[in-house]
């Protein structure tokens, strides 16, 4: 493509004396620079990508897009502009042909939900016959390919390439998790999404590095719907006016205790052996609908009603979708694993206070003999969260496990230590085993008849992060590879 044109995308005044050349990518990543690509020089919240254009330069680059001019050889070629984190966005959507603009985008945010939201209507759509694609914290979802991310919301480069992607394989309607960073880094900007979908907030991304503070972080979400052509609401939330208040198109709400388009009423639980689940009634349009979920929880029916919002609107038959509800599972979002037969085992993302309050909670509705909970606190973030998960601990589990949850460059023993600091031995007695792989056989192993054992943290992850780097992971091969041998010691 043209350096000029991508200039021009960018807001770049080109003087008369410009002379054009082709671009064959666009990077900024100094590793990945090359002859004839276009390097944007980006300011991180650990890195600026001024300090790196010398690299890109001998790595045969020439043409660069900076916030300050940088000191390069005579035959370099800068351009400025004030942000290049937006730049970026705009000439990505062009480079790819500007995708985003033959799919309907449908975006969901919120501190919880956003992942089995956005999968359920990922695979509702899908199986109705409407082609979509996903992307979120589980990966993308392209046709027959998955692709892993590193954010839940991709970097604007890869976002307009995966969607790229999406049309080339004829897909309709894009649904996509649209984090507080997303807004707060501009992965986003520039998108009009069809619909906008809100599930609850609770403070969360606060720190360095993230958003100043909470006032920060909710208005980062709310620019979701003043770029929504359809807001979705959930009225039951405390902070719903405000959400309602930024929406600039059409608006639908749903709830089960404020007036809401689409209401819940009289839930019920449901466990059929190791397996929960939570049926209720959803009201529409003066009719009455019995939904089933094969996800249990209060917070199950929020996450369905957002479903059937988005999808009966788009033009789904409400009987349709609730017919695939109890077929549909997400991956490590409260994921039963069957394979003992004495006990349940259920795999969870929840890795701050809220999530596993919430998970819990759930789980204690379905009354099991022993709670046992196995967990950490991510490394390199607020320390807060780790008082806060172990008070959680103390007031809901009958066992506890402490162990390892994506270090990073903290040293696990300290980031343990601040879990400990608040644990009461005896509201909860617990165990400490550093090495997370140890934790989760030792977990498995000493599972009793009755036992509900929650390993919270990882969920779809299959990595921990470590120094900086993603090592190979999968608790699903561990429960599976010490499973036999528990069957096994309880027969001896």
């Amino acid at each position: 493509m043209q350096l000029s044109k991508l200039l021009q995308r960018a807001g770049v005044n080109l003087p008369s004396s410009f002379c054009d050349c082709d671009i064959e990518d666009l990077v900024y990543d100094s590793r990945k620079a090359e002859p004839n690509t276009l390097f944007i020089a980006i300011r991180g919240a650990h890195a600026d990508g001024h300090m790196y254009t010398r690299a890109a330069y001998k790595a045969g680059c020439r043409a660069f897009l900076c916030e300050e001019e940088v000191d390069l050889p005579a035959d370099a070629v800068q351009f400025l502009v004030e942000d290049t984190v937006a730049a970026l966005a705009q000439m990505s959507a062009l480079f790819f042909g500007d995708p985003a603009g033959r799919l309907k985008i449908i975006g969901v945010t919120g501190t919880k939900g956003k992942t089995t939201t956005s999968t359920l209507i990922y695979q509702v759509l899908n199986r109705c016959g409407r082609k979509a694609g996903l992307i979120g914290t589980i990966g993308v979802y392209i046709g027959d390919k998955v692709y892993p991310t590193v954010n839940t919301t991709p970097e604007s480069y890869k976002l307009q390439k995966y969607f790229a992607l999406m049309v080339k394989e004829g897909i309709e309607y894009a649904v996509m998790e649209v984090s507080s960073q997303a807004y707060l880094n501009r992965r986003v900007y520039g998108l009009t999404f069809a619909y906008g979908v809100f599930t609850n907030i609770s403070p969360d991304h606060i720190g360095p590095g993230e958003c100043r503070d909470f006032d920060h972080y909710k208005a980062c979400k709310a620019q979701l719907f003043q770029n929504s052509m359809i807001s979705v609401i959930n009225t039951d939330d405390p902070l719903a006016d405000y959400f309602l208040s930024n929406a600039n198109g059409k608006t639908i709400t749903y709830g089960m205790q404020a007036p809401a388009d689409y209401q819940g009423d009289q839930y019920t639980i449901w466990k059929e052996c190791y397996r929960f689940g939570i049926q209720f009634t959803c009201l529409h349009g003066g009719q009455s609908f019995v939904a089933k979920s094969a996800t249990p929880g209060r917070y199950s029916i929020y996450n369905v009603l957002a479903v059937l919002s988005v999808c009966h609107d788009i033009g789904l038959p409400m009987e349709q979708v609730i017919g695939l509800l109890p077929s549909l599972t997400v991956k490590g979002r409260f994921e039963i694993i069957n394979t003992l037969p004495y006990c349940s085992i259920i795999i969870d993302f929840a890795h701050n206070e809220v999530s596993l309050r919430n998970v819990m909670n759930t789980i204690r509705e379905y009354d099991p003999k022993r709670l046992v909970v196995l967990f950490g606190s991510v490394g390199n973030r607020s320390q807060l969260r780790r008082a806060a998960m172990a008070k959680v601990a103390n007031e809901l589990a009958d066992f506890a496990i402490i162990t390892s949850d994506n270090q990073n460059y903290e040293d696990p023993v300290h980031i343990i230590r601040d879990i400990e600091a608040a644990m009461d031995q005896e509201k909860c007695p617990y165990k400490v085993i550093v090495d997370r792989s140890e934790a989760v056989a030792w977990a498995v192993l000493n599972a009793r008849p009755g036992d509900v054992l929650l390993l919270a943290g990882k969920g779809h992850e299959d990595y921990e992060l470590i120094n900086g780097k993603r090592m190979p992971f999968d608790e699903h091969k561990i429960i599976e590879e010490t499973a036999p041998l528990a069957i096994g010691a309880r027969q001896i």
